[in-house]
């Protein structure tokens, strides 16, 4: 399956999965837009296809004022502003509207301030590994009032795990991934535990701890599937080595 045919797929999912939400217009309101992807060129040709999950966006929204926000922008927003769940919801072009964000946004390239941080210099890192093909995702597509969906209602945040169960499974079926880094650290394994059920951590050394890495195991998931600290963490905590580590553990076929 080329590029082409795979987003045309990961669309149809996502109107699929649109249809099937069922929030209430007040918590609606306060979760961004979600996260929908868009494969990268290169990505389907590349030797080791990988998803580098994320926890949430902390701001997610695609409006008029896209260029007067981000002047390095280099093309104007042509859709429906979208600046909430409810908005995704409610507009009937959201969904090509977020999957062309996705593709604009080009990995932080046009947002400076963003781009430096440790979570996109990790990404670029990953990035450089040889035979790459590279997707971001968020293991919680929306976030939370602008910030964590950690602070969110534990309800809520048990329905957006269900709800993105599906999705997230459709989308791995769709993109057939070798690799799988989850950048979320261990605060939140038990959302990962929602979107994959009874996943498995399992140490991939004896002297590093399980809530530093550790390998995921799940029917869904591909055997080189891996958790650890968002890069953020990794940066502070002196474990940058362990990007390298996960490039010579994720080659394993």
């Amino acid at each position: 399956m080329n590029g082409q045919d795979m987003n045309q797929r990961l669309q149809e999912a996502y109107a699929d999965w649109k249809r099937s939400l069922q929030f209430a217009e007040d918590d609606a309101a306060k979760l961004s837009p979600p996260l929908l992807l868009s494969v990268p060129p290169g990505y389907t040709e590349a030797d080791r296809r990988i998803l580098f999950f994320g926890r949430e966006t902390f701001g997610w929204e695609w409006t008029r004022k896209l260029r007067e926000d981000y002047p390095e922008y280099q093309v104007d927003y042509p859709y429906t502003d979208v600046s909430t769940l409810q908005d995704f919801l409610a507009n009937d072009d959201s969904v090509e509207a977020l999957c062309w964000g996705y593709r604009e946004f080009k990995f932080a390239e046009y947002q400076p301030t963003n781009r430096n941080s440790p979570f996109w210099q990790a990404f670029r890192e990953v990035q450089g590994w040889r035979g790459v093909g590279l997707i971001w995702n968020n293991l919680s597509r929306c976030d939370f009032k602008g910030g964590s969906v950690l602070e969110a209602p534990k309800a809520l945040q048990t329905y957006l795990a269900e709800c993105q169960r599906g999705l997230v499974a459709k989308e791995l079926e769709i993109l057939r991934p070798h690799v799988c880094l989850f950048f979320t650290g261990p605060d939140y394994d038990n959302l990962l535990s929602g979107v994959f059920p009874e996943c498995s951590f399992t140490p991939v050394d004896k002297d590093i701890p399980v809530s530093q890495l550790a390998r995921i195991g799940h029917p869904r998931l591909p055997a080189n599937s891996f958790r650890t600290y968002h890069p953020h963490y990794l940066r502070r905590g002196g474990h940058w080595d362990f990007i390298k580590r996960l490039s010579k553990l994720s080659e394993s076929r």
